[in-house]
């Protein structure tokens, strides 16, 4: 067989002008509102970074709609989505200088895990509290410094979520404004 006959098996599909256009816009749009949502869930949940899955939604819908989300806007979003990644990152410094005790971190740590397996995601906060403290009175350490050393965590954790679910909102008024302009 040559190139000839096959093509002349194959059928003829015309799609009217500017469907195949439209339907990848769609998919894009799609793939855009998914990945708004699969971020939200990842700032909450701690398992993911957020804002860079958040970030991925602004640049499906630029490419999808050509809309107003011009370039300098989405540098200035990858910018700051890379900026609340990296003091994500860095928070955990600061739950350490604020507890400084060994036991406290691991604690934490154990806290943590235990408490994302009872209360999702809610219990991630609480476990880090919760661990650190006992961490500390496990350890002989007196009350006063246990309590404050799970605060650290605390604030840590509840610092690092809202930072990202206010660029998830953010990202979000952007995102629904592009596909309703």
């Amino acid at each position: 067989m040559n190139g000839d006959e096959c093509q002349s098996r194959l059928p003829d599909i015309k799609f009217p002008p500017g469907a195949y256009i439209q339907t990848v816009q769609t998919l894009m749009i799609v793939a855009g509102a998914l990945s708004l949502a699969s971020g939200v869930v990842a700032s909450i949940t701690l398992v993911l970074p957020g804002p860079p899955i958040v970030f991925l939604s602004l640049v499906l819908i630029r490419v999808a709609t050509g809309g107003e989300a011009n370039i300098a806007f989405l540098v200035t979003m990858g910018i700051i989505a890379t900026g609340i990644s990296v003091t994500n990152r860095l928070i955990p410094t600061l739950r350490n200088s604020l507890t400084e005790s060994r036991p406290a971190i691991l604690g934490c740590l154990a806290g943590m895990f235990f408490g994302m397996g009872l209360i999702p995601p809610l219990g991630l906060v609480i476990g880090a509290f919760a661990g650190a403290v006992v961490g500390d009175l496990v350890f002989d350490r007196n009350r006063s410094l246990a309590m404050a050393g799970g605060w650290g965590p605390f604030l840590g954790s509840s610092l690092g979520v809202t930072l990202k679910l206010c660029y998830a909102g953010i990202s979000g008024y952007f995102f629904v404004r592009a596909i309703l302009s």
